[in-house]
């Protein structure tokens, strides 16, 4: 099981976007720290959540082929409307298993992962 990583945020407003500089391995270390430093503000309240990073988007060949079979449309026409549609599910998700392990590969290269993160179990604490 992965460890669940806490975030705090020294706000008393609901902001969509979080920009804290203080990540904790507990709930109950985020809660410590977001009191201290909070106190240290003059807060009357802070928010903590687990932070879950974004995974790399993915690639839907379904898509892709539909977007083949359009451009060989506008290049040529109605002779061009059987194009790919023979395909099987086997085939499609064949390619779409390639696309995903290059365009994932081409990530790690040139280290283009996402650093954005979801906020889980988003809570309101009170300072005491």
């Amino acid at each position: 099981m992965k460890k669940e990583e806490w975030i705090v945020e020294l706000t008393e407003h609901d902001y969509e976007i979080w920009s804290s500089d203080i990540d904790c391995n507990s709930k109950e270390e985020a809660i410590e720290k977001g009191m201290k430093a909070a106190k240290e503000e003059g807060l009357k309240s802070f928010r903590i959540g687990i932070q879950e990073y974004c995974s790399v988007a993915t690639i839907d060949a379904g898509l892709i082929i539909e977007n083949a079979q359009e451009q060989l449309y506008e290049e040529v026409g109605e002779v061009s409307e059987t194009y790919l549609e023979s395909t099987s599910k086997e085939q499609e998700k064949e390619l779409e298993e390639e696309l995903n392990k290059v365009f994932y590969d081409w990530h790690k290269k040139h280290k283009l992962f996402p650093n954005c993160y979801k906020i889980l179990n988003d809570e309101v604490i009170e300072v005491r």
